[in-house]
């Protein structure tokens, strides 16, 4: 079974914080806090080259295409439609990607 990790902006800390789907203690915390957080993304389960999960969101710099993204879930796969590309993210990928950004503009 693959980890299933999701992230959530706390707007009090002004900080992501992570949980672990499958991890009682991280869903008991998120769920008795949910009013403090906003944005949330699900990780695609596949690092950059910098070993960082991508998230739904996310933007992308790609070592030849140069900026792209947001990462999308879209009819079971992750992708990035962007300009005139339509990009399925795989782990071939991640060692030409790494993330910049997201499209709320927080780090």
């Amino acid at each position: 079974m693959r980890d299933l990790h999701f992230r959530a902006y706390d707007k009090i800390t002004n900080k992501w914080n992570y949980f672990d789907v499958f991890n009682q203690e991280d869903m008991q915390i998120y769920f008795e806090n949910k009013n403090d957080y906003n944005h949330e993304s699900i990780s695609t389960g596949i690092k950059d080259k910098n070993k960082n999960f991508i998230y739904e969101g996310d933007k992308l710099k790609h070592d030849i295409w140069g900026d792209i993204g947001p990462v999308l879930y879209d009819f079971g796969i992750y992708r990035i439609v962007d300009n005139d590309r339509d990009i399925f993210i795989g782990h071939a990928q991640t060692n030409r990607v790494k993330v910049i950004g997201n499209i709320w503009g927080l780090k």
